[in-house]
């Protein structure tokens, strides 16, 4: 990896000091996108499977409805109830690890257009 040249192997190497082209931007992106969805995506089928052994109906679809909510931060399905005490701490818990990993999928998912503006704003690139 040469000094300049912060996206490893898969990035082309460039001059030191100047802004990734366009198409390393977007395949950066793409994999830091898919990362986070991916996160995300776990995450909710971990509250699912958490979900359909607590929730009193029992059905997949109330118990992905469940955390699909709890995850994006909208808060707890109405009509869904917990079916003894320790599905009440699973949906507290649950609820309290969702917010931290919305942010950080967010996070994840903004990091290249950040760091691109910051790179924009911060580089020198006037061709000398």
């Amino acid at each position: 990896m040469t000094p300049g040249n912060a996206g490893g192997a898969a990035a082309r190497p460039r001059a030191a000091g100047k802004v990734a082209p366009w198409p390393v931007f977007w395949h950066r992106f793409a994999v830091f996108s898919a990362f986070a969805s991916a996160f995300m995506l776990g995450w909710v089928a971990l509250g699912t499977v958490i979900f359909h052994a607590t929730l009193t109906s029992k059905d997949w679809v109330d118990a992905f409805r469940h955390a699909s909510l709890l995850a994006s931060g909208m808060g707890p399905a109405p009509q869904l109830e917990q079916a003894d005490d320790w599905g009440k701490v699973a949906e507290s818990l649950y609820s309290l690890f969702s917010g931290f990993v919305l942010l950080a999928s967010a996070g994840v998912f903004t990091a290249p257009i950040v760091h691109r503006v910051f790179h924009h704003f911060h580089v020198d690139d006037t061709g000398e």
